[in-house]
């Protein structure tokens, strides 16, 4: 059921007619949701920062939550692994994955430390917002799993926050569709290696 939120005009908001519109669309995917009048919520303040692709992200900001939060040290994947990965002739095809971090679900009884005043509404977040200091690792502990099944079924792949970069010695087309059963974007962007470089 979609919470019921009162769209503000431009001179109640003044963050901007785009920054409303994103929240409506995060809204009507579910990252969003109103609290419950019953519960107490920390609240914090919203902002967002534009997009390359002229639409703007929101971020709320938790950086007084972020002090009480113990923020664990990983190794995150990278370009830097492409020498070990990369053979002659393989195919390279980068696939970039729109708000990431919404993939990952927040425990009802934790979404009221994600919380924000949206007019006369509180909304809180039912996923992984970006703003939180754990998001990182979280999200990479979560990717791991889907990184490591795709291993297994022979895909060479190098998985970051934001996109992942796939090594296959096969077309791609069909080597998702039979073998990993991943739905390739349309902008995905797909080139042979001609020879193998040292970084």
């Amino acid at each position: 059921m979609k919470p019921s939120l009162r769209v503000l005009s431009a001179e109640e908001l003044p963050l901007g007619q785009a920054f409303t519109a994103q929240l409506e669309v995060l809204v009507d995917e579910g990252v969003l949701e109103k609290a419950r009048s019953d519960t107490p919520v920390w609240i914090s303040s919203m902002f967002s920062i534009p997009k390359k692709d002229g639409s703007v992200r929101s971020i709320i900001n938790l950086k007084p939550l972020n002090r009480f939060l113990k923020v664990l040290h990983f190794k995150m994947e990278g370009l830097h692994l492409v020498p070990d990965v990369v053979s002659v002739g393989d195919y390279c095809a980068k696939v970039d994955i729109t708000d990431a971090y919404f993939v990952v679900n927040i425990k009802d009884g934790f979404r009221s430390f994600l919380a924000f005043r949206w007019g006369t509404d509180t909304c809180q977040f039912t996923c992984l917002p970006f703003g939180l200091a754990t998001a990182p690792y979280i999200h990479s502990k979560h990717m791991r799993v889907v990184a490591e099944k795709l291993r297994s079924s022979g895909i060479s792949l190098i998985s970051s926050l934001g996109d992942w970069t796939f090594f296959l010695r096969a077309n791609l087309g069909g080597y998702y569709a039979k073998r990993a059963s991943i739905q390739a974007p349309q902008s995905i962007l797909l080139v042979r290696v001609a020879h193998r470089r040292q970084c």
